[in-house]
């Protein structure tokens, strides 16, 4: 075959020497050639490795090349962009695209997506085309034109201006390209010369026309042109909130507009295009993505896409409590809104996360050291309190080298440098799509724990050098032993492992079996919490009235945060309790056959605790929190809620479980008691709070925190009912033989996440 291959003579010499191209049809050979090879042999130069091979694209065919158009594809031809169209069809083709708009901001490609629309092709242009030279033809009708160029031209370019701004924001930075969107544009030109202003001139010329239409119509056309009105009105907000920077006043209220303006379009009932195919011809990614696989095309309902657009709106139109002067001083609540935003559902649009991102390191970024440290400062001062002896004027305002305040500062401020990265990591991760928020979260936690040491070795300096005599406290720990910084991150610390702890039941990432070590896991981490503020509390809050009037923001917050815990904590034990009864009837075990091996519970161990394991070795009085493996934890388990692994008669198992699921059912009560006494507590709190912690941002965070509370109550009373029904599957009076049997082989668990992801309700479903 070598000599096959090399006798073909691709190239021929001039009468000057040099080589020219000269094609020649090497078919013949080359099949002839390949028949010589054998099942598993492979020609291939010496450079061709194994990854050019993995890389290597099969041509040719249609599953596995995207430039093949088929025979089906070919045969469909290509559409007349200046067919005549009623204003039904008109109305269809914008909500059409609509719907590839918002797939493309869903993460798939404009080639697959907006770039299929042949009306769309004709606007990839610099620049708008003069009235004339649309879509229409001088020997159309006047109405025809009229839809043609003056409705359906300032949609379409309203549409590929909107998506010239949205992707100019996706190439900034701060996504995941490919995993959350895709910029990439082809090179197309995309009305870069054309302003928002000039096509919202073309929309209000359009809802003129769209007026002017309804005098001669007919009755029933005159609910169509009403949707069109309002299609022109929408697309008309969203290019001016999109053209204003984001954050300000004025793309504030433009989004306002547009929530209002979206939610009231209809979709009616008109059929669906005879020439959709043509109108939307996927064959055009051929061209684009010839040398890419393909990739599934995502296909999102109108229901779908007016329901994200109504979210993303509402999203942006929060971005002005980031961008205001009170996000600088209030770094604790803005954590909330971030967390609050993280766990909102539906899961938030990719450009929603990227504007937040923006806007919370408008003033943030590398350049803007000065403003990054004082961001650092006021997050601390958050927590912990004023902190005279860290921040205080006597401190600050030495300047002399030999000064041991100056000294101080200087300790200080490296110890900032090393932490302000962090801090600002975790504003940006919560912004992460909730895969990656999970990953990045678990890394930026071990980060946290390096340095803990760092800065426990900097407060100690600190203390050494500016001498304070001790604050006496409630429990009489003086403020000397108080390390403020590294307090403050083993409680960002604890934030972070909480969080990360809950997303795993928030993406139903759990097995059931593992559900009871999540719950205790969770429950010990919120205890850490907890000890951690408690310490900020009674050393620093409480350490004198003038204290305490001095930081009533702080203490507003902590006080919050561990009624919040406390309340959460009961849950988890009334999870764990309802957990074990299940456990102790058989509808939750272990896999089936030999169980978990020695490899798997280390697995579980390595991914599932171990990571938390670091957060429980700083100053906790919990022996609990000292578990070493998978193991001991469930031994823990065991010991609290009576669930036992040592064989017992049927009897004992029942009776045990009926057990479990009153106390499950006694924690729920208590938790809904709690959450009444909360709500007073809070309402006194934010009286207390001062006029200074007041704005748009905190009346969002207290927002959210009474949002969340009505979710836990709902999952209190919606488990109080499941186990009501757990109860009444287990009569006193039955055999409980039959009873173990029953629920082992017909009891499948399932998770009601309607009021809580993390708490959801858990019922058992029998399967006959």
């Amino acid at each position: 075959m070598e000599q096959q291959m090399a006798s073909l003579d691709l190239t021929d010499s001039g009468n000057n020497g040099s080589s020219t191209e000269r094609w020649t049809d090497i078919t013949a050979e080359y099949f002839a050639a390949c028949s010589t090879l054998t099942l598993g042999q492979l020609v291939r130069k010496e450079e061709f490795s194994l990854h050019d091979s993995i890389a290597a694209l099969e041509i040719m065919d249609p599953k596995m090349d995207n430039g093949v158009v088929t025979e089906e594809e070919a045969a469909m031809g290509t559409l007349d962009v200046s067919r005549a169209r009623t204003c039904s069809e008109v109305l269809m083709i914008a909500d059409q695209l609509f719907r590839k708009e918002m797939a493309w901001h869903s993460g798939s490609h404009l080639s697959q997506t907006l770039f299929t629309c042949v009306y769309l092709q004709k606007l990839l242009t610099p620049s708008l085309q003069p009235d004339g030279k649309r879509f229409s033809t001088d020997s159309q009708t006047q109405n025809t034109r009229l839809l043609l160029d003056h409705v359906l031209y300032p949609l379409i370019a309203a549409t590929v201006k909107c998506c010239a701004y949205v992707r100019e924001t996706f190439a900034s930075g701060y996504l995941y390209e490919e995993e959350d969107v895709s910029s990439q544009d082809y090179g197309l030109p995309l009305l870069g010369s054309a302003s928002a202003f000039q096509v919202v001139q073309l929309l209000q010329r359009g809802a003129d026309v769209v007026e002017g239409l309804k005098v001669n119509s007919k009755e029933e056309e005159l609910p169509v042109l009403a949707e069109l009105a309002l299609r022109l009105q929408g697309r008309s907000s969203l290019l001016m909130a999109l053209d204003y920077p984001q954050g300000s006043s004025e793309a504030t209220s433009h989004w306002r507009d547009v929530q209002t303006s979206f939610k009231s379009w209809r979709q009616l009932d008109a059929g669906s295009l005879e020439d959709d195919a043509l109108v939307f011809n996927t064959s055009f990614q051929r061209v684009l993505d010839s040398t890419t696989p393909p990739r599934p095309i995502l296909d999102v309902s109108f229901k779908e896409a007016q329901e994200q657009m109504c979210s993303l709106a509402e999203d942006m139109a929060a971005i002005g409590l980031i961008k205001g002067a009170e996000a600088s001083v209030s770094p604790t609540a803005l954590l909330a809104h971030f967390e609050a935003f993280r766990v909102r559902q539906p899961a938030r649009m990719p450009f929603a996360r990227l504007e937040m991102q923006l806007a919370f390191l408008h003033d943030k970024s590398a350049e803007h050291g000065e403003e990054r440290a004082a961001f650092c400062r006021a997050s601390i001062q958050e927590c912990v309190g004023a902190c005279d002896v860290l921040f205080g004027d006597k401190v600050t305002a030495a300047e002399a080298p030999s000064d041991v305040r100056y000294q101080a500062m200087q300790v200080l401020s490296a110890c900032l440098t090393m932490v302000e990265g962090l801090l600002l990591d975790l504003y940006k991760i919560l912004c992460h799509n909730p895969g990656r928020v999970r990953r990045n979260l678990a890394k930026l936690l071990m980060d946290a724990d390096a340095l803990i040491a760092d800065t426990e070795a900097a407060d100690q300096r600190i203390l050494d050098l500016v001498a304070q005599s001790p604050l006496a406290n409630a429990c009489g720990v003086p403020e000397t032993q108080m390390h403020l910084i590294s307090t403050w991150l083993r409680h960002l610390e604890m934030t972070m492992s909480v969080t990360l702890v809950k997303q795993a039941a928030e993406l139903d990432l759990l097995k059931p079996f593992e559900l009871l070590a999540h719950f205790f896991q969770l429950d010990t981490i919120l205890f850490l919490q907890n000890d951690v503020l408690y310490q900020i509390f009674s050393v620093q809050l409480n350490a004198s009235r003038e204290y305490r009037a001095r930081s009533p923001a702080a203490a507003a917050w902590i006080s919050s945060t561990m009624l919040r815990n406390e309340v959460e904590s009961i849950v988890c034990k009334g999870m764990l309790f309802e957990l074990s009864a299940l456990s102790t009837l058989g509808v939750i075990a272990e896999p089936a056959g030999v169980g978990l091996g020695v490899a798997d519970r280390a697995k579980l161990y390595e991914y599932r605790i171990k990571i938390f394991r670091r957060c429980a070795r700083h100053r906790v009085s919990s022996p609990a929190a000292f578990f070493p493996d998978y193991a001991t934890c469930m031994a823990e388990i065991a010991t609290m809620t009576g669930l036992n692994s040592d064989p017992t008669s049927p009897a004992d198992r029942v009776r045990s479980a009926r057990e479990n699921l009153g106390k499950a059912k006694d924690m729920f009560d208590l938790g809904l008691k709690k959450l009444s006494e909360m709500k007073i507590a809070l309402s006194k709190i934010r009286a207390r709070r001062g006029l200074d912690s007041e704005g748009p941002l905190m009346s969002a965070v207290d927002k959210a925190e009474d949002a969340r509370s009505r979710s836990l109550a709902g999952c209190c009373v919606s488990s109080k009912l499941a186990i009501n029904n757990l109860l009444t599957n287990l009569p006193p009076d039955t055999d409980p033989q039959h009873i173990l049997g029953r629920w082992k082989s017909k009891g499948k668990l399932t998770r009601d996440t309607r009021y809580d992801r993390t708490y959801a309700t858990l019922n058992v479903v029998f399967v006959d």
